[in-house]
């Protein structure tokens, strides 16, 4: 089963795009492209060599033309010209450049399909309902225009490693991650993440390093920090072929104590029924994510066996990452159970943000029994 049920009208908003005319778009004086004019009438950019030229084109023609708008300040006017008379306008001598007032559109902020299958916009998390989420992975993207920042929230992190920091992620993947659970909405820039108002407060381990690598024992102590942070939720886009003594007796004593912590991991890639951990830990405070696709099929890299709990959106997901060792930010999308992880992970704590005092066993009920169940297995 995937999830389903947990999605707020999509917000369009506004930003800038030229719709580029292949044919009477620029003249440059003897370099631009040449014109084909049509018979349409059309609204042209004309601007004139020198201020001497606009003046006496002001002074004399303006009254003979439809001036549209006045650029005095690069010596330019808009006019309303047939093609006709454009085509004469274009071999002016006194014009400088000649174009074609190309039109400006507006489009909407992009909400990945993934956000949309999960309905994560029906619902806003809740602030100040002390409901942390914590990213153990490569590291998180500070400073990405489309993640939240200590402006917004909170955001604290550990790294358990020598080398790097938990704000500078070198790789990327867990940059991804994080957009998918927290990239901001309605800021008209980038993409939508499942608690998309910037108002959950985030705890990073970077249990990876840049090079997308770690070990059990720092993975452990990532763990441990998200736990210390007083994180509820904490999404692990990682994992390996062998399970961990020592990360076992850990999940035993959180439960032992009662800690309510729902570690979402994901289910591993090799496309089998093989076991990957930390998704396959036989615990209660353990999720495992497969990946299904846009259609609700089971994405074909995803791995399959009798610990996966749920499935979620994991091919083609698009989010925030970062490029250049982490110094540069941009978007990419990229397919992986990592990718369909953080979905589960998003909605856990949005649901958990409108009942705080709900334990992690209702919390996973929840996602359970709200997911979708396909046709071809049936009801039960």
């Amino acid at each position: 089963m995937y999830l389903g049920n947990a999605a707020v009208p999509v917000l369009c908003l506004l930003n800038f795009a030229s719709s580029a005319v292949a044919d009477r778009s620029l003249r440059h004086r003897k370099e631009g492209p040449s014109l084909n004019f049509g018979e349409d009438e059309d609204d042209y950019i004309v601007v004139f060599k020198d201020r001497a030229s606009h003046v006496t084109f002001m002074e004399n023609e303006i009254e003979a033309v439809n001036c549209v708008r006045h650029l005095d300040f690069i010596n330019a006017e808009v006019l309303r010209l047939s093609n006709a008379d454009a085509s004469q306008w274009a071999e002016r001598d006194d014009v400088l450049i000649f174009e074609q007032d190309q039109k400006v559109t507006a489009f909407s902020e992009e909400v990945p399909h993934g956000i949309i299958m999960v309905e994560a916009l029906d619902i806003d998390y809740v602030a100040n309902s002390g409901v942390k989420a914590c990213v153990i992975d490569t590291g998180y993207g500070l400073g990405h225009p489309d993640l939240p920042t200590e402006s917004h929230v909170e955001i604290t992190g550990f790294n358990p490693y020598s080398d790097g920091r938990w704000f500078v992620d070198g790789q990327g993947h867990g940059t991804h991650v994080a957009g998918t659970m927290v990239a901001i909405g309605n800021n008209g820039i980038g993409v939508v993440g499942v608690t998309s108002n910037a108002s959950m407060p985030l705890h990073i381990g970077k249990g990876l390093g840049d090079d997308g690598n770690g070990s059990n024992s720092g993975v452990l102590a990532a763990m441990e920090s998200c736990v210390q942070s007083g994180a509820k939720v904490i999404n692990m886009s990682l994992g390996g072929p062998g399970a961990s003594g020592a990360v076992e007796e850990f999940l035993t004593k959180l439960e032992n104590d009662g800690t309510d912590v729902l570690i979402v991991a994901a289910a591993g890639n090799n496309g089998d029924s093989s076991f990957s951990f930390p998704a396959s830990y036989n615990s209660p405070l353990v999720m495992s994510v497969a990946a299904v696709e846009s259609n609700g099929d089971r994405a074909g890299f995803s791995q399959y066996n009798n610990q996966v709990d749920i499935a979620a959106p994991g091919v083609d997901i698009k989010s925030t990452v970062t490029m250049n060792a982490g110094r540069d930010f941009g978007y990419t999308s990229w397919d992986g159970t990592s990718m369909a992880s953080p979905h589960v992970a998003g909605v856990a704590a949005l649901i958990w943000s409108h009942y705080p005092s709900k334990s992690v066993a209702d919390v996973r009920t929840a996602l359970e029994c709200s997911a979708v169940m396909p046709e071809q297995y049936g009801d039960d």
